[in-house]
């Protein structure tokens, strides 16, 4: 989804945000299995009625590092990686006249 947004500035307003310490090791997305184990963790540690903040994953995180192993055997970016990967095999698929129709007859 964000590479979309990305090539879509007239779409999207897009910014960058940065912050005095690099936090881009961080793996909070849902890509995988073991991403939406991490957030339910995060969630059932945090939440209990009322909204919490990005600041507060960092301090819960300090004090149970242990939970950033859950989906840790994820590379970073690898969700967007295999979306990369599968873009290319259907434009080559779609490029070659290939189709699952012509499969079917």
């Amino acid at each position: 989804m964000t590479p979309f947004i990305w090539k879509s500035p007239d779409r999207f307003a897009v910014q960058s945000v940065e912050n005095d310490v690099d936090l881009s090791a961080l793996r909070w997305t849902i890509d995988y299995p073991a991403d939406l184990a991490f957030m339910r963790e995060v969630y059932a540690s945090l939440y209990n009625g009322r909204v919490f903040s990005w600041r507060d994953v960092l301090d819960l995180l300090r004090e149970h590092p242990e939970l950033a192993e859950i989906n840790s055997g994820v590379a970073r970016n690898q969700g967007y990686e295999d979306s990369l990967l599968a873009d290319a095999a259907l434009r080559a698929t779609i490029e070659n006249g290939d189709s699952r129709e012509d499969d079917q007859a």
